[in-house]
């Protein structure tokens, strides 16, 4: 259990100090196609009760990133 603790502080001292790699602090809308090949427009979806918008952005050989695509995947799969 001594081993845990301070790792998990270490942790989530690095989650407090993350930031965005942008400077933007709200929303762009934008306009993109979806897997099904349909347009889909941000503000339009956001406006839409009871909708979820996951933005994932990463590259295709980045090994953190596709340890994390299975559970993006489950998450599509669940909400839609």
């Amino acid at each position: 259990m001594n081993r845990l603790l301070p790792g998990s502080i270490l942790y989530i001292a690095a989650l407090v100090h993350l930031a965005a790699q942008s400077p933007l602090d709200e929303a762009v809308d934008f306009k993109t196609v979806d897997i099904h090949g349909d347009s889909v427009q941000l503000f339009k979806v956001l406006d839409q009760e009871n909708k979820y918008v996951l933005l994932n952005f990463y590259y295709a050989d980045c090994e953190p990133c596709q340890h994390t695509a299975p559970f993006i995947r489950q998450a599509y799969e669940y909400f839609g």
